[in-house]
Order: C-alpha cells, then sequence, then structure tokens
C-alpha cells in the first residue's frame, strides 16, 4: 500500500497506476501493474477490467489491515505461481478479530474468479457503506475517522523501500 497516499489536507492519492513493466518467462507481451496488486486474470494475459481493478483494491484493503499481501512472491513468476497454485491466504485466518462483513466484503473482492467479484465499484462501496454501519455504533464515526487517519499516517511519512516486492518493477526514480 506504497502507492496509496496522503496529502497534507488528508485527502488520499493513488500514486502508481500500474506503472510497473515485468515480463514473464518466454512470453513478449509485458506484464504492465505492481505485481502484488494485479489480479490473477492479469497474470493470465486477459483483459483488464471492472473486476480486475476491484481485485486490487481488495488487496489495498487486505495489506491496511494485516501489513501483508494475499498472495506473496518474489518475482512476477513466483506470484503468478501462487495465484496459479491457490496460494491465496484467507482475510478471516490472519484477522478471525474483525467484523464478519468486513472479511466478506474484503475477501469477495479478492475472489479468484472475476465472476464472483462485485459487478461494479458501487457494489463494494455499498457493502463497505453496511459494514460502517453495523460496526461503528451511532456517534463513533469520528473515532473511526481519527483510527484511520492515525493507522495512515506512518506510511505516509515512511520512505518507500525498492526492495518492496510490490514495487520490484519500478524504475528507481519512481519509487
Amino acid at each position: 500500500a506504497r502507492n496509496v497516499m496522503r496529502d497534507p489536507s488528508g485527502r488520499v492519492v493513488l500514486m502508481d497506476f500500474g506503472s510497473g513493466v515485468d515480463r514473464l518467462p518466454g512470453e513478449e507481451m509485458p506484464v504492465v501493474g505492481t505485481p502484488l496488486y494485479l489480479a490473477p486474470e492479469i497474470l493470465y494475459r486477459q483483459p483488464a477490467s471492472v473486476a480486475s481493478e476491484i481485485y486490487s483494491l481488495g488487496v489495498v484493503l487486505f495489506f491496511l489491515v494485516t501489513g501483508s499481501y494475499p498472495v506473496e512472491g518474489t518475482s512476477v513468476v513466483e506470484i503468478h505461481e501462487s495465484h496459479r497454485m491457490g496460494r491465496a491466504k484467507p482475510l478471516r485466518d490472519l484477522r478471525p478479530d474483525l467484523h464478519g462483513r468486513f472479511i466478506a466484503t474484503v475477501e469477495r473482492a479478492l475472489a479468484a474468479n472475476p465472476s464472483e467479484r462485485f459487478e461494479d465499484v458501487a457494489a463494494l462501496e455499498q457493502e463497505l457503506t453496511k459494514y460502517v454501519a453495523e460496526a461503528t455504533p451511532a456517534g463513533r464515526l469520528d473515532r473511526l475517522r481519527t483510527w484511520l487517519s492515525e493507522y495512515l499516517r506512518p506510511s505516509v511519512r515512511e520512505p518507500a523501500r525498492t526492495s518492496d516486492p510490490a514495487m520490484a518493477s519500478l524504475p528507481e526514480s519512481s519509487a
């Protein structure tokens, strides 16, 4: 989630629009994107879609609550293999303390099959809104905003590390 930053006003900004480029062995066409955020179908050479963007957002949500990625590897080849072998880490196993609706929402966004993900971003937003309504008693939204603000603040100040596998395919000057 190093490509999601907050500016001084508190606005959240996406810093990387799929600028990483890498190749799978024996392939002429490059894989474009930050590898750990790519949906499995992108690695299988299917075109990007709303479903693949929802997957990437699911990775951001997963990382925010676990500090890790649902599928890991140190190269595009390893990440591709992890997807192929179904080695995704279930959020419910890593953070069983989280609200059930939030876990279900993130896991649906990260479904290996694109047709099992949310049909559009509005549907994902609606589920997250339901989660906030269920998990946050009236009058506690400010507390949630403060927690999110404090949770995100350290990552904004931390310098990007080019050794981060998610950034591995970006040129040194972009990190």
